[in-house]
């Protein structure tokens, strides 16, 4: 027999339904309890009254002719509408209510809220509490209620809220009128002298600079490109002549000749000086050929050359002169033009900024003109609007006396009162099913062990003339005790065979009538026709002979330990044919009751009476008390644990498997005994056929 698995926790619904059933007592009378409650409640509870104005909110008709007021906003918007429903609920709202009213001395309103005197801020808080406000959904719509107990005094006051809004309204709507136009009168007074402080501004700047403005700037810009063209221009003659006279102060240092100073353009006198030099240098290189070098004729030339070389000297002097004058000349006039053009560009530049000022103050002025223009608009449109002033929201429907109470609604009350009755029943027979920790049903005891229950015994009458169940099995037998019996004996299967059957019965603490069931159970055996040998093992407790009143004599002890014959120990019950053989437990005296468990005891005993019986009972001591039926559990063909109906834990029940299978037990099935069929739904005995 293996350990028994963890409970899973899952309950079927069918256990559930059967749980309300066998409570349904404890189950109805929380519902009546509940019910009564409330309809005692509904005696109580004063009613109130509720009442409902409805208030649509509308776009600001003041939106097409003054942005200053709407600023934007759009009371359709949900903010908007959300911000209408806050000012509703405002406490502001409700002490204006309630001065302007009078609440605080209206007799009627003062009994509808509570009765009792109110100064005017106890009234405003009276208000505010029977006061509800709310946006109808994702419409347009608000709606104003209140709760009393006068339906009148609820209509009145839900109809004052809504229109002392819309007054409350229509009065802010005139209010920042007026300050519109005071602020708009201040800034328009403002802008007129702005505009006329911009006007003189303009004027004196355009008599100041109408010299420069009234000159002709395109025939200053011609002027000035012109100028532009000149400077170029004289910039390069100056640089050119300047090289010129440069290269030419090279050439007369270097004693260049005739050649070099034609390719720079030289005079017609330096050109003839150089060509008589040239001509007297000819005829000297032809007198050397023919004379020496003292001859006269090329003294007299030499001579001639003499006189011609100051002359080209200062002849290429004059000529340097007048090219220095050339570019002393050219720079004179280079420098001029620029002047001329730096004075036309400072004129230009003075004009080009004039004008700029002057464009920037005519923007200032037309700036300051529009805006005056702007405000002088709103200011007449401010002024109309305030003619034709009105709320942004209206009534759409008034509220009026109810004739039935909104609180408390005895349909809406009674069935609360059902539903939490009928919820608490069901959680106080769970409680009550849970405080119990035994089984009472079969199926219970076959999901906690995984084994079958072969039989639900019924509890027999405790009233005096009662039978006891081992004779309730002979003498009662169509009575549903022991029809339950045999239906166990069937679940058994007690046929015939080479070896008979031995079982244990045993229960796992005491008083769950393990033994009387153990002595009915074979007695219903033998009843069937089986050979049944009834083994009293319950050594320290033994009740075998007293619910029989047997002879005292040898025993189970005697046949173990002394060695007695088994024959003279076993007694027979007559009652049932055939005849139940009997073991009782005996005399135990000083002997330690498992010793009669060994190898060479109970082991021996039971193989041989296998052969002569068909069934083996054992009554065997409870299994979480005493050791003996764990040391006979391997020693047997199952086991069959007595549970009492409702009262054996739980805990209990699957610890005492736990320990059989340990000690090399199969559990066979259980028997569950004393079972109340009052007190279970359904109730049907698994052993019945």
């Amino acid at each position: 027999m293996n350990p028994l698995p963890p409970p899973t926790g899952e309950i079927p619904i069918s256990q559930i339904l059967a749980v309300l059933w066998q409570r349904r007592v404890a189950v109805l009378s929380v519902l009546c309890l509940g019910l009564g409650l409330g309809l005692a409640a509904l005696a109580v509870i004063p009613p109130r009254y509720e009442t409902q104005a409805l208030l649509l909110i509308e776009p600001s008709t003041l939106r097409a002719g003054d942005e200053l007021l709407q600023d934007g906003q759009d009371l359709a918007d949900t903010a908007a509408i959300d911000s209408e429903v806050r000012i509703l609920r405002s406490s502001l709202l409700a002490h204006d209510m309630a001065n302007a009213l009078d609440l605080a001395d209206d007799a009627a309103f003062l009994a509808a809220t509570g009765g009792g005197e109110a100064d005017p801020a106890g009234a405003a808080r009276r208000l505010m509490a029977g006061l509800e406000v709310e946006r109808d959904g994702n419409t347009r719509v608000i709606a104003v209620r209140f709760k009393s107990r006068d339906p009148d005094v609820s209509a009145r006051i839900a109809n004052a809220v809504a229109e002392r809004y819309i007054v409350g309204q229509l009065a802010r709507k005139y209010e920042t009128t007026r300050y519109a136009a005071d602020f708009l009168g201040k800034q328009t007074a403002k802008s007129e002298t702005e505009l006329a402080a911009a006007t003189a501004a303009y004027d004196a700047f355009r008599a100041r600079a109408a010299p420069v403005l009234d000159g002709d700037g395109g025939v200053q810009g011609i002027e000035i490109s012109r100028l532009k063209g000149e400077a170029v221009a004289a910039a390069a003659e100056y640089a050119a002549r300047r090289a010129k006279l440069t290269r030419l102060q090279a050439l007369v240092g270097r004693g260049a000749g005739a050649e070099a100073f034609e390719a720079m353009g030289g005079s017609g006198v330096l050109e003839s000086l150089f060509r008589q030099k040239n001509e007297a240098l000819r005829r000297e290189s032809e007198l050397l050929a023919q004379y020496g070098e003292r001859h006269p004729r090329i003294l007299d030339v030499r001579a001639e050359i003499r006189e011609i070389d100051p002359r080209i000297a200062q002849e290429q002097r004059a000529l340097l002169g007048r090219l220095e004058a050339g570019v002393a000349e050219a720079k004179a006039r280079q420098a001029t033009i620029e002047a001329e053009l730096a004075q036309l560009k400072t004129q230009s530049s003075a004009a080009t900024e004039a004008r700029g000022e002057g464009e920037r103050l005519a923007r200032e002025v037309a700036a300051k003109r529009d805006l005056h223009g702007a405000l002088l608009r709103r200011v007449d449109a401010l002024t109309r609007i305030d003619q034709v002033q009105r709320p942004d929201a209206r009534v759409i429907s008034e509220a009026t006396a109810p004739a039935r109470p909104s609180f408390p609604n005895p349909i809406v009350f009674l069935g609360l009162a059902f539903t939490s009755s009928l919820t608490s029943g069901v959680l106080f027979a769970f409680l009550l099913e849970g405080r119990e920790r035994g089984f009472r049903r079969p199926d219970e005891l076959e999901a906690t062990l995984e084994r079958p229950c072969l039989g639900s015994l019924p509890l027999l009458p405790s009233r005096r003339g009662t039978l006891p169940p081992w004779r309730q099995v002979t003498e009662a037998p169509d009575d549903p005790f022991a029809e339950t019996l045999r239906g166990v004996v069937a679940e058994l299967r007690l046929e015939r065979r080479a070896a008979g059957k031995v079982l244990m019965l045993a229960s796992a603490t005491r008083g769950e009538g393990a033994s009387a069931l153990a002595l009915s159970l074979a007695r219903a055996a033998s009843l069937s026709g089986a050979r049944v040998l009834l083994v009293e093992a319950r050594l320290r407790e033994p009740r075998l002979a007293e619910q029989l009143q047997l002879e005292p004599g040898y025993g189970l002890t005697e046949v173990l330990v002394e060695g007695q014959k088994l024959a003279d120990a076993i007694v027979h019950d007559h009652a049932v044919v055939p005849p139940l053989a009997l073991l009782p437990a005996g005399q135990l005296g000083d002997i330690w009751p498992t010793r009669l468990f060994g190898p060479d005891g109970m082991p021996v005993l039971l193989e041989g009476e296998r052969r002569r019986h068909d069934l083996i009972l054992i009554s065997a001591p409870p299994v979480l008390e005493q050791a003996e039926a764990r040391a006979l559990a391997h020693l047997v063909d199952g086991v069959v644990l007595a549970v009492a109906f409702r009262r054996t834990p739980r805990d209990k029940v699957r610890l005492a498997v736990d320990l059989l299978a340990r000690a090399g037990g199969r559990l066979e099935g259980t028997l569950l005994n004393f079972v109340d069929p009052s007190a279970v739904s359904g109730y049907r005995d698994p052993g019945r056929a």
